[in-house]
């Protein structure tokens, strides 16, 4: 640390001051007494230290303790008495490793426990400030480590860092040093924190869009009725590292390859910042190590591994070189049915679900006969490779989608849980469970096609419905100045057009209700949803203002983001008399159920299909002739002709079959 130096030359010198130098078995206490140098020259230390194995930590960690864990390498962990019953220190002090393949060197001052670290701390602290031994330690860092020995792990050569001289000034300077010193790390770590911040906010926010996007994918699917997709439990598709109890063997498929698993005691040494073969550990980490650590055998798959023992889940995926701690291994029975990321994917959607099946009290180990019979749907492989190609290039497939990603860490992150989740729901239901029309869901829906190309879901998705007005006789009105207009059930003609003729008007000073709802607006699509004129629809395509729907006539407002009016204008077209025959209540004065028509089922293509299909049917005639097909001359066979197109069009959207009875002229033109 050149800034220590920095900052002594110049204390020293506009103080006038001196500086004595000391070895540092001279002013400081260790926690042991080492060989090589004799008993008499190091200052005896009263406190006994216990020191916590490797293995210990992940059972002693408590995110509300006050007990630092003073580890051998850089961390922040923290227990309770609760969970720590021995001897706790409450002291200053400065660590250095006991063993270690990089130099850390910490200043704690309160409540610890420690790991197998060398404990320093000043003999006087009216002589020596144990924090100004930290920054001296610092800026010393590379001489200290040269005298590290040994291969891989190195261990302190203690003879030879006690025999190094400490430059000790007046005790007012050591702490003006250490003042300074304190502030600059403050300020570097404000700087770093904040520059840290942003970028953790950023990555954390697209993660939790992510997350988002994800679940909520994968938790409504478009597919549960496509043959495309079967349902199998995880135990007919899976293959793991070991076979169950409490499953029959003969329904666990077989693994060719057995697993050694490591210690947690053993991960320390086996650390490797260069390696290339994957630790993986049961808890969330980015551990490597290499042959020249370890020459015991090394996998090399593409596996999924959840922990065999943890007091919280942690699914990770792995493709390369591995050896592993105590994971239950799974990998997929056949990559060419099954992907073993899509499985990754999935396994995280249901992560709650998973760790429900986690037995015991502290760390819990996996109930594995439960997890094997929980059931996956596999679409084909095209679809699981797109999920994969979402999921694994969230940012740029949202950008060309033009999914918005919020700046905030934790919505982000609720984002990403939201789509990961709706996929594989809506594989699993069919259902696209969107509570509110906001930009989450319009994204949603267009992640959802750039997948399955169409989505199958309810009207509800795409519509919001408004049922007419109870407006009184304008009789009853006291006065003549009619400033709004009503639509009633009359008003909708069996062609689609609305008789303007027998139009009723109203005078808006009679009414203090809120109008706004039943207000006409362009591209509405009108229906009659009561007595002979029920289930027809009229679309409204006019400026015209104040304009308003009486009772008994339905208003539905189409969802732009979602579908194209026109599109829904036309599948009701085609959908609506079957589904009234079966959904209609009452005989003399047939009505429908404003509940039911949300429940109308619709195959929904991208906005472009849709704008293709509307192209077609609203330019009908100018299709035909472009492509060649002849249209009868007489007006009710046109009519019918077209209905004819246009009713395959949306028979095709829902079944994917040309129910062609026979190849005539019609079929092959619908075909072309």
């Amino acid at each position: 640390m050149k800034l220590f130096q920095e900052l002594m030359e110049k204390e020293l010198a506009f103080n006038n001051s001196k500086v004595i130098k000391k070895k540092l078995y001279e002013v400081t206490i260790w926690d042991k007494t080492f060989t090589g140098l004799s008993k008499e020259k190091q200052i005896k230390n009263n406190v006994k230290y216990e020191y916590l194995f490797a293995k210990d930590i992940e059972n002693l960690k408590d995110e509300n303790g006050d007990i630092k864990i003073l580890t051998t390498f850089p961390s922040n962990f923290f227990t309770s008495s609760e969970k720590y019953k021995n001897q706790i220190y409450d002291q200053e002090i400065v660590a250095i490793p006991g063993g270690s393949s990089t130099m850390h060197i910490q200043y704690f001052k309160g409540k610890f426990i420690t790991s197998d670290n060398r404990i320093c701390q000043s003999f006087d602290s009216n002589v020596l400030n144990t924090k100004f031994i930290y920054y001296f330690f610092h800026s010393i860092k590379d001489v200290l480590f040269s005298f590290y020995r040994g291969s891989g792990i190195q261990h302190p050569y203690m003879l030879g860092i006690l025999n190094l001289e400490i430059p000790i000034p007046p005790l007012s300077i050591q702490n003006k040093i250490v003042e300074i010193l304190d502030k600059f790390t403050e300020y570097s770590a404000e700087l770093k924190a904040e520059l840290k911040a942003e970028l953790k906010a950023e990555l954390k926010a697209r993660d939790e869009q992510y997350k988002f996007y994800r679940d909520k994918l994968l938790s409504n699917n478009n597919l549960s009725n496509d043959a495309s997709i079967i349902e199998k439990k995880l135990y007919e598709v899976t293959i793991w590292d070991k076979v169950f109890a409490g499953l029959p063997k003969e329904n666990q498929l077989k693994n060719d390859v057995k697993y050694d698993y490591l210690l947690a005691s053993e991960i320390e040494e086996l650390k490797d910042e260069n390696g290339d073969i994957k630790i993986l550990t049961t808890y969330p980490s980015t551990l490597y190590t290499s042959t020249n650590k370890y020459n015991k055998k090394i996998y090399n798959e593409e596996v999924i591994a959840i922990p065999g023992g943890s007091s919280t889940i942690h699914i990770q995926y792995h493709n390369g070189k591995f050896i592993t701690s105590d994971n239950r291994i799974c990998k997929s029975f056949d990559t060419k049915i099954l992907s073993t990321k899509y499985l990754y994917y999935y396994l995280n959607s249901i992560k709650d679900t998973l760790f429900s099946f986690y037995r015991g009290s502290g760390i819990k180990h996996p109930y594995m006969p439960d997890i094997l019979k929980l059931k996956i749907k596999i679409p084909s492989l095209k679809i699981q490779e797109k999920i994969i190609k979402v999921l694994d290039n969230f940012e740029a497939i949202c950008k060309d989608l033009k999914i918005g990603l919020p700046m905030e860490e934790a919505k982000r992150q609720k984002q990403y849980e939201y789509y990961r989740d709706a996929i594989f729901k809506y594989l699993e239901t069919g259902i696209i469970d969107n509570k509110g029309i906001g930009e989450r869901e319009s994204g949603l829906i267009r992640i959802l096609w750039f997948i399955f190309e169409e989505i199958k879901t309810n009207l509800e998705t795409v519509i919001n419905f408004y049922n007419g007005f109870s407006f009184v006789s304008p009789d009853n009105y006291n006065s003549n100045n009619y400033d709004g207009k009503i639509i009633k059930i009359g008003n909708i003609q069996k062609d689609g057009n609305l008789d303007w003729e027998n139009v009723s008007k109203f005078n808006f000073n009679e009414y203090k209700q809120d109008l706004r709802p039943y207000k006409i607006n362009k591209n509405n699509i009108l229906l009659a949803m009561s007595g002979a004129t029920l289930g027809k629809i009229s679309f409204f395509n006019q400026d015209i203002s104040n304009l308003f729907i009486n009772q008994r006539v339905g208003k539905i407002e189409v969802i732009e983001q979602f579908s194209i009016p026109k599109f829904i204008y036309f599948y009701l077209n085609y959908t609506l008399p079957n589904w009234i025959e079966v959904n209609k209540i009452g005989s003399a004065q047939p009505n429908i159920n404003t509940k039911d028509i949300f429940k109308i089922k619709i195959n929904l293509p991208s906005l472009k299909v849709q704008e293709k299909i509307v192209k077609v049917l609203d330019n009908f005639e100018a299709i035909c002739k472009d492509l060649n097909i002849s249209l009868p001359a007489e007006e009710v066979k046109r009519q019918q002709q077209y209905e004819y197109y246009r009713d395959a069009i949306f028979k095709y959207l829902e079944t994917g079959i040309i129910d062609n009875k026979g190849i005539g002229e019609r079929e092959r033109e619908r075909i072309n």
